[in-house]
């Protein structure tokens, strides 16, 4: 007998029987071969297999082939499918919401741009039902020929409980107030509170609905808040109207709801003065001249004056944020100190209060507070005035003569020139109307009182050094200029304004000018070189660290060491003789007193470099017109020369050198020709 099963097993086919000559077999014999040898089980039909038989007993040595159907599998009825019944969207007609876009909204990082991402979202209430998951149900099983069961149960869903959502069996429930998000199986609550970034606000944000909702109410409103951790700074007034009124469903908005109280850090101690002791940037006329009147310059107290009050500093007040964090307050610096300098005197322990014992000017430096009694010329000085030397401010009505010096302990205005070979020292400011003139003429403003500024109309083959700023009306000629801080040159007096041109003109900071250079004169430098005060201790340190290495190096060779090495030290001093261990102790000490003194200079030496580097890193050179071929450029330890002429630009220290920056880009790249900078990177190369 040849049976074949189909792939399926729902069905078994006799291709081929005979009984071989045995005219006893039956039906009983084809069922059990059928159950036995070919292990089916179920489906057995008795009618066709008796067919089969009585065909095969027809003739018994015949083989009786064809297609006899003789067990067929039972069918399994499939199961239905599982299914999410959303209660949130009974009511609702619309597309579904932008869950995503919801998500992301409050995950913005300011409130403006969480308003951005406002979409249309459905509202829930704790306690809201949000969704049931219907379970597949398994269906009827069926049966394959081999006895095999059969089931096609229906396909389940997944859904999970996620933010401020709770699942009770196959319920999924509202744990808060908010918006519903449902991104890919998780289905959560957004609660509408959003809270900066550091804590200090927090707002109740509000989408547009498909319809109003009912007011909050206050308890569930604030047990969100609490939830979310919002638990200082409540703005009450907004409280209730958002837990009152009914929600709006038609714009988005924010209402602060708690705000933080920021620390109030305590105030440092300050100098209360009764003037304004700042040096006004003064009048520059249209030829470049300097306005005395307007400079601010000199101050006049009269004797008896208050002139300022040391108001010590405050203690801080912590703050506190809307999550309830403490935040600390720093509390004012006391370190500030002032005391009563020339003809000053002071009152209180420590000193308070400062009144000026005579009439004079008044001068406001770091720490103290000085008068000084002016000196006045109300002409020129000259061979009937003489030579000037007064620890006074002096005021000059007129010029200061031809190789005559004027030395004041306070500050010098001029009303005129300088004139060739004259000589001012100022431990003050020194202002000056008109200019400086002529070779061997030297001004100088120290600034021991105050931030020793020079100003003037014009600078002519003069050598001018300033611990303040440099500041020019007009131009500057073939003149040595140095300032420990600014050079600024105006544009007043003609074509020739604004212009550097010859000599050099050395600042630590910046040096802004409107023509450096000329098409005629060569032998321009512009220069931003490092503060001589700092380069000057950075040169002591490097003596002090010279020192100790020289004198650890002899320390050594008395130990019959080469290197400062804590274990071979060790070894010497366990193998000195005891008569001489004092001795060599002392040496070792001193070694590694030395040691520590050239490791502290060591560090000091390299936190000012870094000082020196920073400065540089933010100087800059600016020529608002035209820097001109042969302009020397110099920037700390780069050099560059200009080959070509730079119109309105920036030179600045990179980490490749000096690099040309235009002040404003312009339009000509657009039409085919270079731009500025294009043609800076052309030219320089």
């Amino acid at each position: 007998m040849v049976v074949n099963i189909s792939a399926d097993r729902m069905q078994a086919v006799v291709k081929q029987i005979s009984f071989g000559g045995h005219a006893d077999l039956s039906h009983r014999d084809i069922t059990t071969a059928l159950t036995e040898q070919y292990d089916i089980k179920h489906g057995l039909d008795g009618d066709a297999v008796a067919e089969l038989a009585e065909k095969c007993l027809e003739d018994p040595e015949e083989t009786v082939q064809g297609n006899f159907v003789v067990a067929l599998g039972t069918l399994a009825k499939p199961g239905t499918n599982g299914r999410i019944e959303y209660a949130y969207l009974k009511e609702h007609s619309g597309p579904l919401p932008a869950y995503r876009q919801i998500k992301d909204a409050f995950e913005q990082k300011t409130i403006e741009a969480v308003l951005a991402k406002s979409t249309e979202c459905i509202w829930v209430m704790p306690g809201d039902e949000l969704a049931t998951v219907i379970a597949a149900t398994p269906g009827t099983p069926g049966r394959e020929v081999l006895g095999n069961s059969i089931e096609k149960p229906g396909e389940e869903v997944s859904l999970e409980a996620g933010s401020n959502v709770s699942q009770t069996d196959n319920r999924f429930i509202a744990d808060q107030m908010g918006y519903v998000c449902q991104i890919q199986d998780t289905l959560s609550v957004i609660p509408p509170i959003w809270i900066t970034e550091d804590s200090m606000r927090a707002y109740f944000v509000h989408f547009p609905l498909p319809k109003s909702h009912p007011s909050i109410g206050s308890e569930v409103l604030q047990a969100t808040l609490n939830e979310c951790g919002v638990k200082s700074g409540f703005v009450t007034k907004n409280i209730e109207l958002v837990s009152q009124k009914p929600l709006p469903h038609t714009q988005p908005k924010a209402r602060l709801i708690a705000r933080g109280t920021p620390p109030a850090h305590g105030q440092d101690a300050r100098m209360d003065l009764g003037f304004n002791p700042e040096k006004l940037a003064g009048k520059i006329n249209p030829d470049g001249s300097i306005d005395l009147r307007e400079r601010n310059s000199v101050i006049a107290v009269e004797e008896g004056q208050l002139l300022g009050t040391l108001i010590q500093a405050t203690q801080g007040q912590a703050g506190i944020d809307v999550c309830g964090n403490a935040l600390t307050a720093n509390d004012g610096d006391d370190s500030l100190s002032f005391t009563a300098g020339e003809n000053v005197r002071s009152e209180g322990n420590p000193p308070t209060q400062f009144y000026a014992m005579t009439s004079g000017n008044v001068h406001v430096g770091k720490g103290s507070i000085d008068v000084k009694q002016v000196f006045v010329v109300s002409g020129n000085v000259d061979y009937e005035v003489g030579n000037i030397d007064t620890p006074h401010d002096v005021q000059i009505n007129g010029d200061v003569g031809s190789g005559f010096t004027v030395k004041a302990g306070g500050s010098i205005t001029v009303g005129g020139n300088v004139e060739s070979g004259a000589t001012l020292r100022a431990k003050g400011d020194i202002i000056i109307s008109r200019g400086i003139i002529g070779g061997g003429t030297s001004v100088v403003a120290l600034g021991a009182l105050s931030e020793g500024c020079v100003q003037a109309q014009f600078i002519l083959n003069a050598a001018v050094a300033a611990k303040g700023d440099i500041e020019i009306g007009s131009y500057a000629f073939n003149s040595m200029l140095r300032s420990n801080s600014n050079i600024t040159v105006h544009p007043g007096g003609g074509d020739r304004g604004g212009s550097i041109v010859g000599g050099e003109a050395i600042a630590a900071h910046c040096i802004t000018c409107q023509y450096a250079g000329s098409a005629t004169t060569s032998g321009t430098l512009i220069s931003i070189s490092a503060d001589p005060k700092v380069s000057a201790q950075i040169n002591k340190i490097n003596e002090q660290v010279d020192f100790c290495d020289s004198n650890s190096m002899r320390l050594l060779r008395t130990l019959g060491l080469e290197e400062a090495n804590s274990a071979q030290i060790k070894v010497v001093l366990r193998n000195t003789a005891p008569g001489k261990k004092r001795i060599v102790r002392e040496v070792v000490k001193k070694l590694y007193d030395l040691l520590e003194i050239r490791e502290k200079s060591f560090n000091q030496r390299e936190e000012l470099k870094k000082m020196l580097d920073s400065s540089l890193e933010n100087a800059e050179i600016v020529v608002t017109g035209k820097a001109f071929a042969g302009v020397r450029l110099v920037m700390g330890n780069s050099e560059d020369t200009l080959i070509a002429d730079h119109v309105g630009f920036c030179f600045r220290l990179e980490s490749m050198g000096i690099e040309a920056k235009p002040i404003t880009s312009t339009e000509e790249g657009e039409d085919g020709q270079a731009s500025s900078e294009e043609q800076a990177s052309s030219d320089r190369s």
